[in-house]
């Protein structure tokens, strides 16, 4: 193929198509792509209060009733966890976990959603599960409309 002098490159109106393909693939995939995300992310969660029941079974097993602390199960208090499943800090944090009710023989535990997943609101999408919470009877709980947030 032969170059003309003074063609080289990309016109205006070719650049412009480019960028308008990729803005609408951007559009349609980043929204998808930010679901995955916070359900991923709902698992972690999930994984979080199992491990604190768990925690707070083997408490009970030891001292003959619940704790009513977060410092007594060994974590801190505010308890942030990160997306990783690690401790975290209230700015990295996808939730915090906390003992919400407890007397000797019955607790109940949640998970709050903060920073990018408070993207889990419950409002209006049956997808969403908003604040997941967990008792002593191991019966599973949320906030939100959702009909699949523990599974």
């Amino acid at each position: 193929m032969k170059v003309r002098a003074g063609q080289s490159g990309f016109s205006l109106i070719e650049l412009m198509i480019a960028v308008a393909i990729m803005g609408i693939i951007i559009a349609v995939a980043l929204p998808s792509y930010q679901d995955y995300v916070v359900r991923s992310n709902r698992g972690v969660g999930v994984s979080k209060l199992m491990e604190m029941a768990s925690r707070q079974e083997q408490y009970f097993l030891n001292n003959q009733l619940y704790a009513d602390t977060l410092t007594k199960l060994g974590y801190p208090d505010p308890y942030y966890v990160d997306s990783d499943g690690d401790m975290g800090t209230a700015g990295s944090a996808i939730y915090q976990l906390s003992i919400t009710a407890s007397t000797n023989t019955t607790f109940d535990i949640q998970a709050a959603p903060l920073n990018f997943q408070t993207r889990d609101d419950g409002a209006t999408d049956p997808k969403d599960c908003r604040t997941l919470s967990l008792n002593e009877q191991g019966v599973k709980g949320q906030s939100g409309l959702g009909t699949r947030c523990w599974n």
